[in-house]
Formats: C-alpha cells, sequence, structure tokens
C-alpha cells in the first residue's frame, strides 16, 4: 500500500501536470451536466449551511472580495479599498456596471443591505458581528466601522461559505423568504426542483473582471463557457458512477476510493483525486456523563493511532493532521499544530479504569455516506475496544448527523464528523470552540482569552504564537480529536475541458467547456 505522503505527492504532481498541460482550442456552449451527491437546502445566500447549497452557489453569487490560488485576498465586487484607523475601518469603491441576475446594477446600498442581513440572520453572522456601522458615501462608496481592528475582517468578507452580496430587499421581493437567489455571478439560478435537479445558465450580462488575465482561486476573470449547468441530484454514489460511465452525465462528484481507482481505467474518463482542507474529527461530549470526565477523555486519547486510522480510512489517500490547519497552509504551522496525542495502551487503560466510566456501552456516531468517515468510525470502534471500553457504531445519513453534531442540546458522547476547511484559523479555533458557539458546549476562559485576542492582534507572528497556545489547551482538554486531511474524488468524462479542483472542495464550473 502507498505511504499516506507518497499519495499526496501523486495527487499534487497530476494536478500540476494537469494545469500544465496545453490548452486546445475552447468552445462555447452546451449544457454540462452534474451528478451532484445531495439537494442544494437553504437556498437564501445569506443563511445557506450546507456544503452543496454553496457549491452551487459560489457559480452564482460573487462577495465584496474572494481569494486566489495562493488564498491570499483580491478584489471581486470591489474595486478597491483603503485601510483606515489601525484597521479599525475599511472605505470600500466598487465596481461600476455590474449587474445583479434582476438587471438592477449592483450599488452601495446593496452592499449594507446584504451586510446587515449577514450579521443578523446569517448562517456564519458571527464572522460579521464586529461590524458597528456601514456608512453610504455614494452609491458606489461605503465606509465599514469595526469595533476594534480585525486580522480576520477581510477573510470573513470572503468567506469562503458566504458573504455573498444581494439585491437590496430581496426577501421582501419574494415574500419574505428567499427561494430563489439573486446575485452577480456568471451563471444564474434558473430551476430548481428539489431533489430532482438544479439548473443554472450562463448570465448574458455578467461583468467579468478584467484586472485578472483569466481565474484564480475563487475570483479573477471568469467566464461562463458553457449555455448551462443541470446539477441532477443523484444520492446513490453507485448511480452517480453508472451515470457516467453511460454518459448520462459529465461530471460525478462525491466519489469512493474504489470508484476513482476503476474509472482510472476508463479511457473515456478522467478521475480527479484532490486533497482538501476539509478534516476530520472526533468529538467528544464535554457536558454529558462519562465524556465529561477529562481523564475518560485522555483514555481515548491515548489508544488512537493516527496513521493507522488515516491509512485503513482512506487506503493511503490522506495526511494525518492533529490540528485544524491543513500541513500546507504553511504561514499557520508549527511544530505545536503538528504534534499528536502519544498511543500509549497501558496508559489508556489505567486512566479509563480511573474515569467515570462503567463498562457501559457507548455510541459512536458516524456516517456511511462518506467512506472515509465510515472507515474512520470501524477503526475507532476496533481502537477503543483494545483498552476496554465498549463502544457501539450509530451510522446516521449526513443530514441526521450533521444535525446530530450541530444540535444546540449534545446528545453524543462520540462522533466522528469532517467540517469543510478554512483560510484562517480564527474560522475554527474560535468559531468551533470558544464558549457560546462551540460545536459540542466546550467552554473554558483560558482558552477563550486567547482565541479571542488572536481575533483582534494584527501581528501574524503574536497570532499564530497565541493559537500554538490554544492547540496546546485542546490537546490538554480534549473536546475533540482533529484526525487527518482527506482527499475528494471526482471523475468527469474526457469530454469535459478545463475543470480545475480546489482545495476547498468546491466545485468551479465556469472556464469549464465541452469539446464535443
Amino acid at each position: 500500500m502507498p505511504t499516506v505522503n507518497s499519495k499526496l505527492c501523486y495527487a499534487l504532481g497530476l494536478l500540476a501536470a494537469l494545469a500544465a498541460s496545453p490548452a486546445a482550442a475552447q468552445k462555447m456552449g452546451g449544457t454540462l451536466t452534474v451528478a451532484f451527491d445531495n439537494d442544494t437546502p437553504i437556498p437564501d445566500p445569506t443563511k445557506a449551511i450546507s456544503l452543496s447549497t454553496h457549491m452551487a452557489l459560489k457559480n452564482v453569487c460573487e462577495n465584496l472580495v474572494n481569494f486566489d490560488d495562493d488564498y491570499k485576498v483580491i478584489p471581486q465586487l470591489a474595486e478597491k479599498w483603503v485601510e483606515e484607523d489601525g484597521g479599525k475601518a475599511y472605505l470600500f469603491t466598487l465596481r461600476k456596471g455590474v449587474k445583479f441576475h434582476n438587471g438592477k446594477e449592483m450599488q452601495a446600498e446593496d452592499v449594507k443591505y446584504s451586510l446587515d442581513r449577514l450579521r443578523t440572520v446569517g448562517s456564519n453572522r458571527g464572522d460579521y458581528e464586529g461590524i458597528t456601522a456601514i456608512d453610504i458615501q455614494d452609491p458606489y462608496t461605503f465606509r465599514i466601522t469595526l469595533k476594534q481592528p480585525s486580522p480576520v475582517f477581510l477573510t470573513s468578507l470572503a468567506g469562503p461559505f458566504g458573504g455573498y452580496m444581494i439585491p437590496k430587499d430581496l426577501d421582501q421581493q419574494q415574500g419574505g423568504t428567499i427561494g430563489k437567489p439573486v446575485c452577480t455571478g456568471p451563471f444564474e439560478w434558473a430551476e430548481w426542483q428539489p431533489d430532482r435537479f438544479l439548473r443554472l445558465t450562463k448570465f448574458k450580462d455578467y461583468a467579468p473582471d478584467t484586472r485578472f488575465p483569466g481565474p484564480t482561486g475563487l475570483g479573477g476573470k471568469r467566464t461562463a463557457m458553457v449555455d448551462q449547468v443541470m446539477l441532477r441530484i443523484i444520492t446513490d454514489r453507485a448511480a452517480r458512477v453508472t451515470a457516467l460511465e453511460t454518459g448520462e452525465v459529465d461530471f460525478s462528484s462525491k466519489l469512493d476510493i474504489s470508484d476513482y481507482e476503476k474509472l482510472q481505467k476508463n479511457k473515456a474518463i478522467q478521475g480527479i483525486e484532490t486533497p482538501v482542507l476539509e478534516w476530520v474529527v472526533l468529538w467528544l461530549g464535554v457536558t454529558l456523563p462519562t465524556s465529561n470526565d477529562l481523564k475518560f477523555r485522555q483514555a481515548v486519547a491515548a489508544a488512537i493511532d493516527y496513521d493507522e486510522i488515516v491509512l485503513a480510512a482512506t487506503d493511503g489517500h490522506g495526511v494525518v493532521n492533529p490540528a485544524f490547519m491543513h500541513p500546507s497552509q504553511k504561514i499557520w504551522r508549527t511544530e505545536k499544530t503538528g504534534q499528536r496525542h502519544k498511543k500509549d495502551l497501558d496508559l489508556a487503560r489505567k486512566l479509563l479504569k480511573e474515569s467515570a466510566y462503567k463498562g457501559e456501552t457507548i455510541e459512536l456516531y458516524s456516517t456511511k455516506d462518506l467512506e472515509y468517515m465510515a472507515n474512520t468510525a470501524l477503526i475507532l470502534n476496533q481502537e477503543l475496544n483494545a483498552i476496554g471500553l465498549k463502544t457501539e457504531i450509530k451510522f446516521l445519513d449526513m443530514t441526521g448527523l450533521t444535525a446530530t453534531i450541530y444540535a444546540k442540546q449534545p446528545v453524543y458522547k462520540l462522533a466522528v464528523m469532517s467540517s469543510s476547511g478554512r483560510y484562517d484559523p480564527d474560522q475554527h479555533y474560535y468559531r468551533r470552540l470558544h464558549t457560546g458557539v462551540a460545536v459540542n458546549q466546550y467552554s473554558n476562559p483560558a482558552y477563550d482569552r486567547i482565541v479571542e485576542e488572536a481575533r483582534t492582534t494584527m501581528d501574524h507572528d503574536k497570532r499564530q504564537a497565541l493559537y500554538d497556545q490554544a492547540q496546546q489547551i485542546l490537546m490538554d482538554d480534549v473536546p475533540g480529536i482533529v484526525l487527518f486531511n482527506p482527499s475528494f474524488f471526482d471523475a468527469t468524462r474526457a469530454t469535459v475541458k478545463g475543470f480545475k479542483p480546489t482545495s476547498m472542495g468546491i466545485l468551479r464550473f465556469w472556464d469549464v467547456w465541452l469539446d464535443r
């Protein structure tokens, strides 16, 4: 079996080779049919939660700023911005002539409406809580004032899952609830039949960002090459593979490793492996009896073998990572963030005996919807049983597992979950585990003070040192154990050209064309 690092290097090398290969003559038009693994619930751009909805919205909506290929913040709908008062305010100027899909030109009043909505009813409203005022200077200029300087403000505006600009009063125009997104992106949200399909059509009045020579990251000069993108909801993985093999669809998302390896042998199909920033974590119920005992959680930590888990869960298509930030995000990686819990079975058994655990069977939540999550639960079950901890796996569908993990009152003591990566550690360390917003109701005043300070200092080295401290507290308290980063697997017909995967796992359909 190939090692984790060799698999990762192979995948990265393959992506580089694809990017460097000579481009064929591009063609315009046609319909790109995509087998999507999940429907797109809550199509409101402000309130969207699910990754599948954001996958679609990234092709429909735009932000004031976005990320380029190197994870740097670049302008998108903003023409420029000026930092004022040491980072406590930002004066933005908008690009002129940018139209929403309803024909209205985007202006400052739309930005104010969008941001006010994001910070009051947005799914990520915590990202915008530092805004104290949005003052319109003229139709294309506005100032955003913050409570205090913030090193993550521009990152929050960029998302990547949220921060979309929509027309003023769109909710009122749609009867109080937004059921059809209206944005400024290269594709329009044309027709949605829940659990069946979503059709996106080329926006003929789209204003490409000519400041860039071409697309970069989630921004740059983007072009809708196809006339429409048909996202067919095919939840059964085997059915998605069959649809691709028969040519019923051009693109199939969220495949298993076995699918990828099988399809690699088909000359009419191109398999795509993408190492992603997404991470897999074992959450522990810190407020529930037994798992609220620190010695119990420490026993679990001493029982696990990171290498064994990642190899069994991903067949080598993953990378061990005990911290929220991916190893490739080097500006945030230190010796501290690479430190693992040490496997020590004798210590694990000793701690378990000293803990509140009395031999009862504890449910381990996971899902079969993602192969690597199911495999992670299986190997964890074996490792925990080896120290005398009786666990029983409870598989839920992904929707049910997500609802369980993010419930206001946790009911789980052990749960395997994956979460989307982010570009700034604040979006993990603060948003996942700060008191009041913690996924599992974790609360530690010392931890809170550290991550609060990290989101207000503008000094990168100081922030990095603070996150090292936060990571050490998490290693000591064990509210959760970050295990590894997986790869995503997609595949296209050979006739699909120009598709480039992203480390976020977001599917970009701009600048994709059909050679047929």
